[in-house]
Protein backbone atom coordinates (compact mmCIF):
# COMPACT_ATOMS: atom_id res chain seq x y z
CA UNK A 1 0.00 0.00 0.00
CA UNK A 2 0.98 3.66 0.15
CA UNK A 3 1.92 3.68 3.87
CA UNK A 4 -1.41 5.14 5.01
CA UNK A 5 -3.05 3.43 7.95
CA UNK A 6 -5.92 1.49 6.37
CA UNK A 7 -8.16 1.12 9.43
CA UNK A 8 -8.92 4.85 9.72
CA UNK A 9 -10.87 6.69 7.02
CA UNK A 10 -8.89 9.30 5.13
CA UNK A 11 -10.44 12.80 5.38
CA UNK A 12 -10.45 13.32 1.61
CA UNK A 13 -12.60 10.18 1.17
CA UNK A 14 -15.32 10.98 3.67
CA UNK A 15 -17.92 13.67 4.01
CA UNK A 16 -17.62 16.57 6.46
CA UNK A 17 -20.06 15.11 9.01
CA UNK A 18 -18.24 11.78 9.10
CA UNK A 19 -14.92 13.62 9.34
CA UNK A 20 -16.15 15.52 12.40
CA UNK A 21 -17.27 12.25 13.99
CA UNK A 22 -13.84 10.72 13.35
CA UNK A 23 -12.13 13.74 14.90
CA UNK A 24 -14.41 13.61 17.95
CA UNK A 25 -13.76 9.89 18.37
CA UNK A 26 -9.99 10.42 18.13
CA UNK A 27 -10.13 13.19 20.74
CA UNK A 28 -12.16 10.98 23.05
CA UNK A 29 -9.64 8.18 22.57
CA UNK A 30 -6.81 10.62 23.31
CA UNK A 31 -8.57 11.73 26.47
CA UNK A 32 -9.03 8.14 27.63
CA UNK A 33 -5.38 7.34 26.93
CA UNK A 34 -3.99 10.30 28.80
CA UNK A 35 -6.40 9.71 31.70
CA UNK A 36 -5.19 6.13 31.96
CA UNK A 37 -1.57 7.27 31.76
CA UNK A 38 -2.12 9.79 34.56
CA UNK A 39 -3.83 7.13 36.65
CA UNK A 40 -0.90 4.73 36.24
CA UNK A 41 1.61 7.43 37.11
CA UNK A 42 -0.50 8.48 40.11
CA UNK A 43 -0.19 4.93 41.45
CA UNK A 44 3.55 4.84 40.74
CA UNK A 45 4.09 8.25 42.37
CA UNK A 46 2.20 7.07 45.45
CA UNK A 47 4.55 4.10 45.73
CA UNK A 48 7.84 5.82 44.80
CA UNK A 49 7.34 9.61 44.85
CA UNK A 50 10.95 10.55 44.12
CA UNK A 51 10.95 8.51 40.93
CA UNK A 52 7.53 9.37 39.53
CA UNK A 53 6.29 12.81 40.70
CA UNK A 54 7.76 14.52 37.64
CA UNK A 55 6.19 11.99 35.27
CA UNK A 56 2.85 12.36 37.04
CA UNK A 57 3.06 16.16 36.76
CA UNK A 58 3.81 15.85 33.04
CA UNK A 59 0.81 13.55 32.49
CA UNK A 60 -1.48 15.84 34.48
CA UNK A 61 -0.24 18.80 32.45
CA UNK A 62 -0.96 16.89 29.22
CA UNK A 63 -4.35 15.78 30.51
CA UNK A 64 -5.22 19.42 31.18
CA UNK A 65 -4.23 20.35 27.64
CA UNK A 66 -6.41 17.61 26.14
CA UNK A 67 -9.34 18.44 28.41
CA UNK A 68 -9.11 22.13 27.53
CA UNK A 69 -9.05 21.30 23.81
CA UNK A 70 -12.33 19.47 24.35
CA UNK A 71 -13.93 22.35 26.26
CA UNK A 72 -13.63 20.64 29.65
CA UNK A 73 -12.19 23.75 31.26
CA UNK A 74 -12.98 23.06 34.92
CA UNK A 75 -11.46 19.58 34.71
CA UNK A 76 -8.47 20.99 32.87
CA UNK A 77 -8.00 23.60 35.58
CA UNK A 78 -7.95 20.97 38.32
CA UNK A 79 -5.37 18.81 36.51
CA UNK A 80 -3.18 21.80 35.76
CA UNK A 81 -3.37 23.05 39.36
CA UNK A 82 -2.17 19.66 40.53
CA UNK A 83 0.65 19.66 37.96
CA UNK A 84 1.77 23.11 39.13
CA UNK A 85 1.70 22.00 42.75
CA UNK A 86 3.87 18.96 42.02
CA UNK A 87 6.25 20.99 39.89
CA UNK A 88 6.58 23.66 42.59
CA UNK A 89 7.66 20.92 45.01
CA UNK A 90 10.15 19.54 42.52
CA UNK A 91 11.53 22.98 41.64
CA UNK A 92 11.99 23.78 45.32
CA UNK A 93 14.11 20.65 45.63
CA UNK A 94 16.02 20.94 42.33
CA UNK A 95 15.48 24.34 40.68
CA UNK A 96 17.85 23.82 37.78
CA UNK A 97 16.14 20.61 36.75
CA UNK A 98 12.50 21.59 37.29
CA UNK A 99 12.05 25.36 36.82
CA UNK A 100 11.53 24.99 33.05
CA UNK A 101 8.69 22.50 33.58
CA UNK A 102 7.18 24.70 36.30
CA UNK A 103 7.20 27.68 33.93
CA UNK A 104 5.45 25.56 31.28
CA UNK A 105 2.77 24.43 33.70
CA UNK A 106 2.28 27.99 34.95
CA UNK A 107 1.74 29.12 31.36
CA UNK A 108 -0.85 26.38 30.91
CA UNK A 109 -2.48 27.30 34.20
CA UNK A 110 -2.74 30.89 33.03
CA UNK A 111 -4.40 29.68 29.84
CA UNK A 112 -6.86 27.52 31.80
CA UNK A 113 -7.75 30.42 34.12
CA UNK A 114 -8.08 32.80 31.20
CA UNK A 115 -10.50 30.41 29.46
CA UNK A 116 -12.64 30.44 32.60
CA UNK A 117 -12.59 34.25 32.82
CA UNK A 118 -10.31 34.26 35.87
CA UNK A 119 -8.19 37.03 34.42
CA UNK A 120 -6.54 38.29 37.62
CA UNK A 121 -5.35 34.78 38.44
CA UNK A 122 -4.33 34.20 34.81
CA UNK A 123 -2.25 37.38 34.92
CA UNK A 124 -0.43 36.20 38.06
CA UNK A 125 0.38 32.87 36.41
CA UNK A 126 1.61 34.56 33.24
CA UNK A 127 3.75 37.01 35.20
CA UNK A 128 5.33 34.20 37.22
CA UNK A 129 6.01 32.19 34.08
CA UNK A 130 7.71 35.21 32.47
CA UNK A 131 9.75 35.81 35.62
CA UNK A 132 10.98 32.21 35.60
CA UNK A 133 11.67 32.26 31.86
CA UNK A 134 13.67 35.49 32.18
CA UNK A 135 15.72 33.87 34.94
CA UNK A 136 16.33 30.77 32.83
CA UNK A 137 17.14 32.77 29.69
CA UNK A 138 19.61 34.93 31.61
CA UNK A 139 21.61 31.81 32.41
CA UNK A 140 21.14 30.04 29.07
CA UNK A 141 19.84 32.33 26.34
CA UNK A 142 20.16 29.82 23.54
CA UNK A 143 18.06 27.17 25.25
CA UNK A 144 15.37 29.34 26.85
CA UNK A 145 14.89 32.48 24.74
CA UNK A 146 12.11 31.01 22.60
CA UNK A 147 10.33 29.83 25.75
CA UNK A 148 10.57 33.36 27.13
CA UNK A 149 9.02 34.67 23.92
CA UNK A 150 6.13 32.20 24.25
CA UNK A 151 5.55 33.21 27.88
CA UNK A 152 5.58 36.88 26.90
CA UNK A 153 3.02 36.12 24.22
CA UNK A 154 0.78 34.41 26.80
CA UNK A 155 1.21 37.42 29.07
CA UNK A 156 0.21 39.81 26.30
CA UNK A 157 -2.90 37.71 25.57
CA UNK A 158 -4.04 37.98 29.19
CA UNK A 159 -3.26 41.69 29.32
CA UNK A 160 -5.26 42.19 26.13
CA UNK A 161 -8.23 40.29 27.56
CA UNK A 162 -8.04 42.32 30.75
CA UNK A 163 -8.09 45.50 28.68
CA UNK A 164 -11.14 44.27 26.80
CA UNK A 165 -12.92 43.46 30.04
CA UNK A 166 -12.39 47.05 31.25
CA UNK A 167 -14.02 48.58 28.16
Amino acid sequence: MDGVCQDRPRPERIGPVVHVKVVIRLREEALQSVQESASVYRQLAAEVPAAFRDALAARLNNLGVVQASMGLFEEALQCTLEAVSLRRQLAAEEPEAFLPALATSLGNLGNRRSALGQLDEALQCALEAVFLRRKLAANNTEEFLTDLAASLSNLSNVQHLMGLSLE
